[in-house]
């Protein structure tokens, strides 16, 4: 099994089988999936997304709403999701798994300090699970149980269906073009 992690900006893919970890590209430095192969690529998504009334594509570059949690949070969370469905209907002739992940909420800088809306914060101590649990939900979307089916978004241990505009290819392709286009992969 391959598992990928990413500390202070630093992603890293090992397989278990090795003790080396090996750098993840990103960026400018990312290459496109090309040849054969088999894996999974595995995203963190986000509850929030399935609030959002609509995607706004064109605010992701330059975005309008700051509320925090809800703004480009938020947007950025559904741009991932509708961008890993594109990517599984890009690559369904191969075998590549492309899922998305959401672990709920979870203790990390950004619930911790500051940036969290006020009315969050009295609950965050008790509503917000230790990483730990997150990891052990997102090392869960990999299960066998599954299978190899691609373009899945998982909470709570569960298959849940994506917002209709995650799943409309027109949008799936306008988002990945602009991915391309920002990162010349």
């Amino acid at each position: 099994m391959r598992v990928c992690c990413r500390s202070e900006g630093v992603a890293t893919s090992s397989d278990t089988r090795s003790a080396e970890p090996s750098p993840v590209r990103s960026g400018a430095g990312a290459r496109r999936v090309t040849g054969g192969g088999t894996g999974t690529v595995l995203t963190v998504g986000s509850r929030g997304m399935l609030h959002t009334r609509a995607l706004k594509v064109e605010d992701l570059r330059d975005p309008t709403d700051n509320r925090p949690l809800f703004g480009p949070y938020t947007q950025s969370k559904f741009a991932v999701a509708t961008v890993m469905g594109g990517l599984a209907r890009e690559h369904a002739d191969r075998d590549i798994v492309f899922r998305v992940c959401c672990p709920g909420p979870t203790k990390t800088r950004g619930t911790t300090g500051e940036g969290m809306p006020w009315f969050l914060r009295p609950v965050r101590a008790s509503a917000f699970k230790p990483a730990a649990k997150a990891a052990a939900k997102l090392v869960d979307a990999l299960d066998p149980r599954f299978g190899r089916e691609t373009g899945l978004y998982i909470q709570d241990r569960k298959v849940r269906p994506l917002p209709p505009q995650a799943v409309d290819p027109a949008v799936q392709r306008h988002l990945l073009e602009m991915c391309r286009e920002l990162t010349g992969v």
